[in-house]
């Protein structure tokens, strides 16, 4: 059975090391279009992972993702509750001057211990990804959230723990608060939650 993990805005493999490797793994909007996302949650096996605007994209599905093992790490219904728009929107204007200083701010205040380098030819990307997240605005989960697991760090800078309090709160899914961690969840608390 397969496993898949759906990353985050330049959510390269990298910044999860060997584990990526043990996943069929996504980077929205670069390696798969929303589109494939769809087709390949439905097609479902056994772990889905995703992390941030993956996990957004997981909680957006208009179904429950088919896989016996559900993780979402840092979700959110609407990133602009957690992260005022006047700041997406600079960080739009700065990444088209410095984009790997954005790149590195991000991971820096996602508490990452790796800076991902911007892959060749996917600045537009990249930057349509960072609009994207404007625009995002889940009003009701409509699958249900039975034995889902959240994970986030209780110093998460980016979205606020209290998005994924209020996402348990509106349905029956589990949710570990992490101590100590940020908006990155590392590889070795990811690895406890795989089955």
């Amino acid at each position: 059975m397969k496993d898949v993990f759906i990353s985050g805005w330049c959510g390269y493999p990298e910044i999860f090391g060997d584990f990526a490797d043990e996943f069929d793994f996504v980077v929205p909007f670069v390696t798969h279009s929303l589109r494939d996302i769809d087709d390949l949650v439905q097609e479902g096996g056994r772990n889905l992972f995703a992390w941030s605007t993956g996990a957004y994209l997981m909680l957006d599905q208009p179904v429950r993702p088919n896989f016996e093992n559900i993780v979402l790490a840092a979700p959110f219904k609407k990133f602009t509750k957690y992260t005022p728009a006047k700041v997406l929107e600079k960080m739009v204007l700065k990444f088209a001057q410095f984009p790997d200083k954005v790149i590195e701010d991000f991971f820096k205040r996602c508490k990452s211990p790796v800076i991902p380098l911007m892959v060749e030819g996917q600045f537009y990307i990249l930057m349509h990804q960072l609009k994207f997240l404007m625009n995002t605005n889940i009003e009701e989960i409509e699958w249900d959230m039975t034995g889902v697991t959240l994970l986030h760090g209780a110093e998460d800078v980016i979205v606020d723990i209290e998005a994924s309090r209020d996402i348990q709160w509106e349905t029956s899914c589990l949710l570990t608060e992490l101590d100590g961690v940020g908006h990155y969840i590392p590889p070795e608390i990811l690895k406890q939650h795989k089955i």
